[in-house]
C-alpha cells in the first residue's frame, strides 16, 4: 500500500494450488488486484479491479463514490458499484452486477462512546437471479477504559423479490473487542456475540467448550 495524504494505491497478488486437479491448468491459479483512491469533485472516489481466477478474487470491477450529504437523520453517502465477470469453462459465460446506495451517520457522545447508524438500498443480478432491499445496520462503540474498547453492531436486511430476508445477507448480532498498548494494537472479533453477552462468566473464567472459542479472528498493529 502506498498514499500521500490525497491519493492512494494497494496492490495485491494472490496464488492458490490445488493438489488434487485433474488438469495442469487448475493446478495453480494466479490473480493481480489493485485499488486507487483520491478525492474527485467535492466526493471520495475509489476504483478497484481484479485479475485472474474466480476463486483466487479474479474477474472484478468496483467503484466507489462517499461524499457528505444530509439526507433526514444522515450525513453521509456511500455509491457502490460492482461487476464480476464469469470465466467458468463449464458454464456459459454470466457477469454478476451490484449496486448499493446507503447512508450513514456517526454521533460522539459523552464518557468515549460513538454510535453508527445507516442504511442503504441494493440491487443485484447474476444471470436471471435478481435481488432488491434494503438493509440497515447499527452500531455502538464504547470505551471501557483507556486501554480496551467494546464494539457491538447489529444488521438486518429486506429482500423485496422474495418477501422477506436473505439467509446470506439477512445479519445478525456481532460484536468485537479492541486493545491499545500504545504502539501496539490487537482487535477481535467475537466468535459468538450472542453466547458471549448473555453468558460471559464462562469465557472470563476460561469454562467455555472447546469448540466454542472467545475470538473469529485477530488483527495486530504495530505503529513506529
Amino acid at each position: 500500500m502506498w498514499g500521500n495524504g490525497s491519493m492512494g494505491v494497494n496492490l495485491g497478488l494472490a496464488m492458490t494450488v490445488d493438489d488434487e486437479a485433474t488438469t495442469d491448468a487448475d493446478e495453480s491459479n494466479t490473480a493481480l488486484n489493485v485499488g486507487f483512491g483520491m478525492p474527485l469533485a467535492g466526493m471520495d472516489f475509489g476504483f478497484t479491479y481484479a485479475s485472474g481466477c474466480t476463486d483466487c478474487g479474479g474477474g472484478s470491477m468496483g467503484v466507489n463514490l462517499r461524499r457528505a450529504q444530509s439526507i433526514w437523520v444522515w450525513d453521509n453517502m456511500l455509491i457502490n458499484f460492482a461487476n464480476t465477470s464469469d470465466d467458468s469453462e463449464t458454464t456459459d459465460d454470466e457477469s454478476a452486477m451490484d449496486l448499493d446506495i446507503g447512508m450513514y451517520s456517526n454521533t460522539a457522545h459523552d464518557n468515549g462512546t460513538n454510535t453508527l447508524f445507516g442504511l442503504a438500498f441494493n440491487y443485484g443480478a447474476d444471470g436471471d437471479d435478481k435481488m432488491m432491499g434494503i438493509t440497515w445496520a447499527f452500531a455502538v462503540e464504547s470505551a471501557m477504559t483507556d486501554w480496551a474498547t467494546l464494539r457491538v453492531g447489529y444488521t438486518h436486511g429486506y429482500d423485496f423479490d422474495s418477501g422477506g430476508t436473505d439467509s446470506a445477507t439477512s445479519g445478525g448480532l456481532t460484536a468485537g473487542l479492541g486493545f491499545n498498548y500504545g504502539s501496539f494494537t490487537l482487535d477481535m472479533k467475537l466468535e459468538s456475540a450472542d453466547a458471549m453477552l448473555n453468558d460471559p462468566v464462562k469465557y472470563v473464567t476460561g469454562r467455555n467448550a472447546d469448540n466454542a472459542p472467545l475470538g473469529a479472528g485477530w488483527t495486530i498493529s504495530y505503529n513506529w
